[in-house]
């Protein structure tokens, strides 16, 4: 079974290990291009039940006081890209060739981050020029303050 479930440990992103990784790290590896593959390799640990122990009870330890557990590995390949993305590859892949329509959808994906990050550029912007405004007007009124002591 591969779906993923919850307590499964991510291992590995594209063959390469993430122990030790910050998550941004790994959400970087794992994103990627739109409509490209990404393998996640994951571990599904489960303690072996043991039938019955000293009280007649199920258990994970065993009558010696060992608990066992079984690592289970797995691996699951994903498509990059947004639910939309996604939909809007499918459409056309309906029509047209298909590394064509991949190639088309992929390019759509990065206009559409492009112009994100763009926007947020442009947001940072005005940002700055208000600040650099305050400064000048911080340095002329210093500047009028200097004349009115000299005058003085």
């Amino acid at each position: 079974n591969k779906m993923v479930r919850v307590y499964d440990r991510l291992t590995d992103v594209d063959d390469r290990s993430i122990a030790g990784q910050s998550l941004s790290h790994v959400q970087r590896m794992i994103f990627g291009i739109p409509g490209t593959y990404v393998m996640l390799d994951f571990d599904r640990v489960a303690e072996v039940r043991f039938k019955g122990d000293a009280w007649g009870k199920e258990s994970t330890v065993s009558k010696s006081g060992a608990r066992h557990v079984e690592r289970y590995p797995y691996r699951v390949t994903l498509m990059r890209g947004s639910p939309d993305f996604i939909k809007t590859a499918e459409e056309k892949l309906s029509g047209k060739d298909t590394e064509e329509a991949r190639q088309q959808a992929i390019l759509e994906q990065e206009v559409e981050e492009e112009q994100r990050v763009v926007a947020e550029l442009e947001a940072r912007i005005v940002v700055e020029e208000s600040r650099i405004q305050q400064a000048k007007d911080r340095d002329q009124k210093s500047k009028e303050d200097a004349v009115k002591l000299q005058e003085t």
